[in-house]
């Protein structure tokens, strides 16, 4: 059965993203000959999970959705409901999610983020494993 992990990058202080939301300093870390273990890790991975101003970032990003994987956006906003079949709303309950998730493959569930969605795995003890990628930056 899959784990649940949080792969991640954070700046030497500590930070996953400007105080703005903004992870621009992330891109001269993508695309060059050293994926830091991305390709690996990827291939193990059957569903992910974010938060909504997680969501609403990677819709700006090339490649930033994986069209072909099943994704749960963490949500209390009332929204419209999401064409795509692959992506899922959620409010309720993390651990139930997590079984539900775990019912339909077998592969890791990576734990996309943002920082509040982190602290509540945490909090719960949901998550089986951490992998951060220091990137060299302070943020601070």
């Amino acid at each position: 059965m899959g784990k649940v992990i949080l792969y991640i990058a954070a700046s030497l202080d500590g930070f996953i993203a400007r105080s703005d939301g903004d992870i621009s300093w992330l891109d001269k870390y993508q695309g060059g000959k050293e994926d830091y273990g991305y390709s690996d890790f990827y291939k193990d991975v059957g569903a992910s999970i974010m938060g909504a101003n997680t969501y609403e970032k990677a819709l700006t990003l090339k490649g930033g959705i994986d069209n072909n994987m099943p994704t749960y956006v963490i949500t209390h906003r009332k929204r419209q409901t999401i064409a795509d079949a692959k992506i899922t709303l959620y409010s309720g309950n993390l651990p139930e999610l997590i079984n539900k998730i775990k019912e339909k493959t077998r592969k890791n569930i990576w734990l996309v983020g943002g920082g509040q969605l982190t602290q509540s795995f945490l909090k719960e003890d949901l998550l089986d494993q951490i992998i951060l990628s220091t990137i060299p930056i302070i943020l601070g």
